[in-house]
């Protein structure tokens, strides 16, 4: 889909324009926002909102993952154990919000 045309603004026209000139949401790109952190808070965001299962980013996982917003592989917030920020968590491993 043409980036161009959906704000109007294609200047090649339908004819010469190799992207297409049609609103399907079934062909548009998958919103980035939405890929990665599975809710897009955009109330009128373009982009398609499938949910597609991806592999973590290990890279975000270990703190840092430098490709951001373009990272094909999903960036999972994690919740910190406020019992095992303080000390001691008694559920150890098997804490659901992890150690």
């Amino acid at each position: 889909v043409c980036k161009y045309w959906l704000r109007g603004l294609c200047m090649k026209g339908e004819e010469q324009c190799e992207y297409l000139h049609e609103y399907d949401l079934s062909k548009m790109p998958k919103c980035a926002h939405y890929r990665l952190y599975g809710v897009c808070n955009s109330t009128n965001c373009i982009y398609s909102h499938d949910k597609v299962e991806s592999e973590r980013c290990n890279w975000y996982d270990r703190g840092f993952c430098r490709k951001g917003l373009t990272c094909s592989k999903k960036h999972v917030k994690q919740v910190a154990c406020q019992l095992y920020l303080t000390g001691f968590c008694p559920r150890g491993p098997s804490c659901p919000n992890g150690q």
